[in-house]
C-alpha cells in the first residue's frame, strides 16, 4: 500500500520516546552521522527575502522590547515572529561559523512525498545550512518508509535508551505522517529565548553605538539585488573607515545578497566566488 493511503493508529498524546518504536515499520529506524547536503531540500530565496524585507523595511532592530514577556520568546505567544526569526537566524550562523558547525546535530527526516530529507524541528538552521553549509550536514535523520542509500553505510543506529535517557538532555515528540511517526528529536531548546533576547540587544548596540559602517562594491542601480541592498543597508552604508567590508565579485544573486546581509550581522567573515564579507576590528 502507497505511503499516503496507509493507516495508523496513533492518538496523539505524548509518549515516551521509547515508545515510537512501536509504531515504526520495518526498516525504520533513527540514525545519527553525516548526510550529504544534496539530499536535501531547503527553503526557497524569496522566502528569505521577504523575511529580510520586513525586518528592515519595519526597523524591527529598534523595536520597543521593554514589554516583551522573557515567556513569549520563541513561542506561540510571540509578538514578532520577525523580529525573532532574523534574530535567530545570526545568533545561529554565528555559532555554526565559530564552532564549525551546530552544538547539536539537527533532526531530520525522509519525505517521501518530496523525495527529499528534510530538517523538522529547526527551519532556522535549516535555512543556515542551505545558505552556509558545507557538502556534509551532521544529522540524527529517521528514514521514513526503510529509506537506504549509500551514505547510511556510514551512519550509526541510534541507541534509543541511550540517546533518550533521564539526564541525557534530548527529549522527542511524535508526528503522525506519511504513514509512520516520526520522531522529532531535539535538544537544548531551553537556551533559544535567552539568546534571541541577547542577539536582540547585540544588534541594537552596535548600531546606536555607531560600530556597523559598511563599504561595498555595490553597484547604485535599477537591478533588483542593488535596490533591495541599499533598500535594506544604505543608512549603514560608508566610504571610509568601515567596520565591514562586502565585497560582491561578477553579478550577485539573491542568496549572495542574503549571505552577506546575515554575514555581517552574525558578525562573521565569509568568503566564496562571489562574495566576501570582512569584519573589522572596532
Amino acid at each position: 500500500m502507497p505511503y499516503y493511503m496507509s493507516q495508523l493508529e496513533y492518538d496523539r498524546r505524548p509518549v515516551d520516546p521509547l515508545d515510537l518504536q512501536n509504531y515504526w515499520h520495518d526498516g525504520e529506524w533513527l540514525w545519527k552521522g553525516k548526510i550529504p547536503k544534496s539530499y536535501f531540500q531547503f527553503d526557497t530565496y524569496m522566502n528569505l527575502t521577504l523575511e529580510i524585507d520586513r525586518y528592515f523595511s519595519q526597523n524591527k532592530w529598534k523595536r520597543d522590547i521593554s514589554n516583551y514577556p522573557d515567556t513569549n520568546w520563541d513561542s506561540a505567544f510571540s509578538q514578532d515572529y520577525d523580529m525573532e526569526n532574523f534574530i535567530k537566524y545570526v545568533w545561529l550562523l554565528h555559532e555554526f561559523t565559530n564552532n564549525e558547525g551546530f552544538t547539536n546535530a539537527v533532526s531530520c527526516h525522509y519525505n517521501p512525498r518530496a523525495g527529499k530529507i528534510v530538517i523538522h524541528p529547526g527551519g532556522v538552521r535549516s535555512l543556515v545550512i542551505g545558505l552556509f553549509g558545507g557538502e556534509m550536514v551532521d544529522s540524527v535523520f529517521f528514514n521514513t518508509g526503510g529509506f537506504f542509500q549509500p551514505f547510511m553505510d556510514d551512519m550509526e543506529a541510534v541507541d534509543m535508551e541511550e540517546m533518550f535517557a533521564p539526564g541525557a538532555g534530548w527529549h522527542c515528540v511524535g508526528i503522525p505522517d506519511h504513514g509512520s511517526i516520526i520522531p522529532q528529536p531535539g535538544k537544548d531548546m531551553h537556551i533559544i529565548p535567552g539568546h534571541k533576547k541577547d542577539w536582540y540587544w547585540r544588534i541594537y548596540n552596535r548600531i546606536t553605538e555607531g560600530r556597523l559602517r559598511i563599504k561595498t562594491n555595490m553597484e547604485r542601480n535599477d537591478t533588483n539585488i542593488s535596490r533591495y541592498f541599499y533598500h535594506w543597508l544604505d543608512q549603514w552604508c560608508v566610504t571610509e573607515d568601515p567596520t565591514v567590508t562586502i565585497h560582491f565579485t561578477n553579478q550577485p544573486t539573491m542568496f549572495d545578497l542574503q549571505r552577506s546581509v546575515y554575514a555581517t550581522f552574525a558578525e562573521i567573515d565569509y568568503k566564496d566566488t562571489k562574495l566576501q564579507v570582512i569584519q573589522h576590528a572596532t
